[in-house]
């Protein structure tokens, strides 16, 4: 029997699945964020000198990339309940969309002279 999307009788989401999955929706948007600041906002080089470094990149990607490893190996031992795998799943596409838009800067960077 299915109830709206779920099956009944399914592991309810606790209170650690609530966490992991705050903590892996947090990695892409604070990336996101510090990539549209660095992007967009023209601010003193002494006000946000971490947005305006390599080490901020290197840093988000290296996240981003231990963020897409996590959400796969949790994926693909299909731990936890169906709900927490589909909200994980959707914070590694994140993920993984930003490191392809940080390549694709890293390239046009490099390309360019940058």
């Amino acid at each position: 029997m299915l109830t709206g999307s779920y099956v009944i009788g399914e592991r309810p989401l606790t209170a650690q699945h609530l966490a992991l999955v705050t903590v892996a929706w947090a990695i892409p948007c604070a990336s996101g964020a510090l990539l549209i600041v660095s992007l967009f906002l023209l601010l003193p080089t002494g006000l946000l000198d971490f947005r305006s470094s390599a080490n901020g990149a290197i840093i988000t990607a290296i996240l981003n990339v231990a963020n897409v490893a996590s959400v796969y190996s949790v994926l693909r031992g299909r731990i936890g309940p169906s709900r927490f795998r589909d909200w994980l799943g959707v914070a590694g596409i994140l993920s993984a969309g930003y490191l392809s838009v940080l390549v694709v800067l890293a390239g046009m960077a490099v390309r360019l002279g940058g």
